[in-house]
């Protein structure tokens, strides 16, 4: 799935995204490439644990991060609470399923972004064909 990220004033970012199930539908997976070396490539691997969902986040930086995240009543979100690089994502899935429109905040970094992602579900995985953000 082509990833386009506007960045102020008018940079683009392109890229791709992909979802997909790893066989005993337990963990979902998702990789990331971007045409751009400021943006890492990453797998992350989504997951229940003992305190609800979780996502763990490796790029190819080298980075590794654990994420809590929920998904109720059509709001996914995801945060980091980290001395000096906590992170937020808040989205809400439109009723057909197809978008996710949401925002996002770095405090650390002071770094701010909205995101719109337009999923499409193929036989085995899913694609988000288009993410926009803007900070």
């Amino acid at each position: 799935m082509p990833i386009d990220q506007t960045l102020e004033p008018f940079d683009v970012v392109h890229g791709s995204a992909q979802f997909e199930w790893l066989e005993g539908e337990r963990f979902l997976l998702q990789r990331s490439r971007t045409d751009d070396p400021d943006f890492p490539d990453s797998l992350i691997v989504f997951g229940a644990d003992g305190d609800g969902l979780s996502m763990d986040y490796f790029d190819s930086r080298g980075v590794r991060r654990i994420y809590q995240v929920s998904l109720r009543d059509g709001v996914w979100r995801m945060w980091r609470h980290s001395p000096g690089f906590s992170q937020k994502f808040n989205g809400r899935l439109s009723a057909d399923g197809e978008t996710i429109e949401g925002s996002g905040c770095s405090p650390a970094t002071t770094r701010r972004g909205t995101t719109t992602s337009r999923l499409r579900s193929g036989a085995d995985r899913t694609t988000a064909p288009v993410i926009i953000c803007r900070r």
